[in-house]
């Protein structure tokens, strides 16, 4: 079955809230941007290592937020070990099960999985997710950057450290998912 190409694009705020933007765009949805402050606990991780589709779309889909960043006068956000971690968990998680959310098929939320990052402490987080059928970065990052919400994240400035998770399931709704989850100190 040939997939015609569909995007979607999500931020949660507590309130899952629809951007007006959102109609717009056929296939295209938006939410407002999720935002947390959470308290670093001492864990032990209760996930192991995640495996990527592509290690190198991860860089460089981190090379152009950080691009989008330098050319708004932000400075770069250096790659996260564990939000690379969590995020990998996130974008696996919604290829291999065909949806599509903040929230994982388990039910935990975007909240609860920064409670998982062990070894690395931040005052606050941010998430965005994107998914589209043709595994382009370039598309992601005008999409990113064409949404208030998803911008605002992206150029935050309190944002120190980011990870990319890029995971793919040809068997799956949109193919290509990313999750980028943002840290800041």
């Amino acid at each position: 079955m040939k997939r015609s190409p569909k995007i979607v694009l999500a931020l949660v705020l507590v309130l899952i809230l629809s951007h007006p933007a959102a109609a717009q765009v056929p296939g295209y949805t938006s939410y407002l941007p999720l935002i947390a402050s959470a308290p670093q606990e001492s864990c032990a991780w209760p996930i192991p290592p995640q495996p990527t589709a592509s290690e190198q779309v991860e860089l460089d889909t981190l090379a152009a937020i950080n691009a989008q960043r330098s050319a708004h006068g932000l400075p770069p956000v250096a790659r996260s070990a564990g939000l690379t971690r969590i995020a990998r968990f996130h974008s696996n998680d919604m290829a291999e099960n065909n949806f599509f959310s903040h929230d994982g098929s388990a039910g935990e939320t975007f909240f609860e999985r920064m409670t998982w990052i062990c070894d690395e402490s931040y005052s606050s987080y941010g998430e965005i997710i994107g998914a589209n059928s043709t595994g382009s970065i370039d598309w992601m990052i005008e999409l990113w950057m064409d949404s208030p919400g998803h911008r605002a994240i992206i150029l935050g400035a309190g944002y120190t450290h980011a990870g990319v998770g890029f995971a793919y399931d040809p068997d799956s709704q949109y193919g290509y998912y990313w999750t980028v989850d943002f840290g800041g100190r």
